[in-house]
C-alpha cells in the first residue's frame, strides 16, 4: 500500500462529510469509517496487519444502525458506535477512498456485493469458499 488505499466510497468523489469509506494503510490495518449530517461519524480501525497485500481477503464491513463492525476473513476486527445522523448518499466508487485523488487502489476486488436494509454479517462467520449466492431482500 501506498500510504493508504481505498476499497470503496459511498458518497460524492470529492466529499468532506456525508461519505462512508474502507481504506486499508501501509501497515495492513483497515479502517471503515463514515461523516455524516448532524455530526454523524463513526471510525472502526483494525490492528496493523489485518490485511497483506500477497492474498485475498474476504472483507465485510457492517453498519446496522449505530453499530459498526469489520470483519477480514470471517474474524470481527474492529467495531464501533455511531452518533449523529446517518449520512444520504447514493454515489458507489470502487476502488477510491475518503479523500478522492489520493487513495486510488491497486490491486483487484472481486464479487462486491453492498446490501441496504438487513445486515447479513452481525458475529464471527465463515467466509464463502464459492462465488456468493443471492439473497432474497
Amino acid at each position: 500500500f501506498a500510504s493508504r488505499r481505498g476499497l470503496w466510497k459511498l458518497g460524492a468523489f470529492v466529499a468532506t462529510a456525508n461519505f462512508m469509506s474502507v481504506v486499508a494503510w501501509t501497515d495492513g490495518s483497515l479502517h471503515f469509517v463514515g461523516i455524516g449530517a448532524s455530526g454523524y461519524t463513526w471510525a472502526a480501525r483494525s490492528s496493523a496487519g489485518a490485511v497483506s497485500t500477497t492474498v485475498w481477503h474476504h472483507i465485510a464491513a457492517v453498519r446496522r444502525a449505530d453499530d459498526i463492525w469489520l470483519y477480514v476473513d470471517g474474524a470481527l476486527v474492529a467495531s464501533a458506535t455511531a452518533t449523529g445522523t446517518p449520512a444520504t448518499v447514493k454515489q458507489l466508487i470502487v476502488g477510491m477512498g475518503t479523500d478522492g485523488f489520493q487513495s486510488y487502489m491497486k490491486g483487484y476486488i472481486d464479487e462486491m456485493r453492498v446490501r441496504r436494509g438487513t445486515a447479513v454479517y452481525t458475529a464471527p462467520f465463515t467466509p464463502p469458499a464459492g462465488p456468493f449466492t443471492y439473497l432474497a431482500p
